[in-house]
């Protein structure tokens, strides 16, 4: 019995970390936008002169990574953008 307080204390300890890292967790979260949006997005906040990594936009602005990449073809397509090797 003394061992499954010992864990039910370990539990409390460790959920009250996890509750602390979510409260202070400051990321956006703009999981639903859609990739006209993201496309928009790129447009306003990223110097389309330098490289940028999709990857890093995405966990900057909490962005569905796949919604991201449409986004990046849209702005290829466009001639916005061009991928460098």
């Amino acid at each position: 019995m003394e061992d499954m307080e010992y864990i039910k204390e370990g539990m409390r300890i460790v959920m009250q970390k996890l509750e602390d890292d979510d409260a202070g967790e400051d990321a956006p979260n703009n999981y639903d936008m859609t990739a006209s949006q993201i496309r928009d997005l790129i447009l306003d906040k990223v110097g389309l002169d330098k490289p940028f990594y999709p990857s890093d936009l995405a966990m900057d602005y909490g962005l569905d990574f796949d919604a991201m990449l449409e986004a990046v073809d849209m702005l290829r397509r466009e001639g916005r953008i061009v991928d460098r090797d």
